[in-house]
């Protein structure tokens, strides 16, 4: 989940769902595995699609609604509030049986990931002021 802290305050820009293959347990999207779009609004996921590929793969995520998606956001907002001095964190939360567990946060997160999933750029939020 990333976000931005913007004249408006804190707004969440962008959250994907990521998922390991082969038998792996890394879902990191650069190690081979899957990403999918979730829709900021509604929590419900998108066509998962690999990094080095142009296909989808609808079977994996489509339509998935993601469980206590707002609490994220929520935690992702009242985390990135602690660090003023930062305008854009992009945060690794992971969905349990209890709620969501904050991991990390990342102030070098990967751009590509989001405007690949996204399908359209995001040049206009990095450079506000």
């Amino acid at each position: 989940m990333s976000q931005f802290r913007l004249k408006k305050g804190i707004e969440v820009i962008f959250a994907c769902v990521r998922f390991s293959c082969n038998g792996s347990f890394i879902d990191n999207w650069s190690s081979g595995g899957f990403a999918a779009n979730i829709n900021i609004n509604t929590g419900i996921a998108d066509t998962a699609q690999k990094k080095s590929s142009i296909n989808s793969y609808n079977d994996i995520s489509k339509g998935v609604i993601i469980p206590y998606f707002e609490d994220a956001k929520q935690i992702a907002i009242k985390a990135h509030g602690l660090f003023s001095d930062m305008k854009s964190i992009g945060w690794d939360i992971a969905i349990t049986n209890e709620g969501p567990k904050l991991i990390e946060g990342n102030n070098d997160w990967d751009v590509i990931l989001p405007q690949k999933l996204m399908q359209r750029g995001i040049k206009k939020i990095l450079c506000a002021k």
